[in-house]
């Protein structure tokens, strides 16, 4: 069974630089690339873990984690 990841951050390169990581653990990561939409990503699948920016646009990581 794959641990299922949600990973949202907003940069490009650091998301990059997240999943370059953890490749080697073959995780399944679902990206989301700010906190609505990691909201929505997490209103459609259960994860088993969440990695989150703080300072985000449009809604920032402790406004998802609270929405969460």
């Amino acid at each position: 069974m794959s641990v299922s990841v949600l990973l949202v951050e907003d940069k490009e390169r650091t998301r990059q630089q997240i999943l370059a990581e953890l490749a080697p653990l073959k995780l399944s990561v679902t990206i989301a690339k700010d906190g609505l939409d990691g909201l929505r990503q997490a209103q459609l699948t259960v994860f088993d873990m969440v990695l989150t920016d703080h300072k985000m646009p449009v809604m920032d990581g402790f406004a998802l984690l609270k929405n969460l």
